[in-house]
């Protein structure tokens, strides 16, 4: 069956920058998003995904060195908590400038 997600109409977007190499990166947006999309441009490019409705961790991926085709992340990737989430290392945002969207 299919179910139809409706958003409660919050919207948030950053940018940011992890000086860490090891650890997961926290982001407060002001509500449970049920959409992010972090993107990644340096010499790798890259963005992930998550959607409500996937497991806590996971997400789908679009990478420059795999011809952009997409993958999906297993583990390690976007966790949403009441307040935003968490990118997880498979995220690969660590000590690289990084792009978000957060829909709710």
């Amino acid at each position: 069956m299919s179910q139809m997600l409706m958003a409660t109409g919050h919207a948030a977007c950053g940018k940011g920058t992890s000086a860490t190499t090891a650890a997961a990166v926290e982001i407060e947006c002001g509500f449970k998003p049920q959409y992010v999309r972090v993107v990644v441009i340096d010499t790798n490019c890259m963005a992930t995904e998550w959607y409500e409705g996937m497991d806590a961790g996971k997400g789908v991926q679009l990478k420059e060195n795999t011809g952009f085709k997409l993958a999906q992340l297993a583990a390690n990737g976007i966790t949403v908590n009441d307040r935003g989430f968490t990118l997880g290392t498979g995220c690969q945002v660590n000590a690289k400038a990084y792009y978000w969207v957060a829909l709710g």
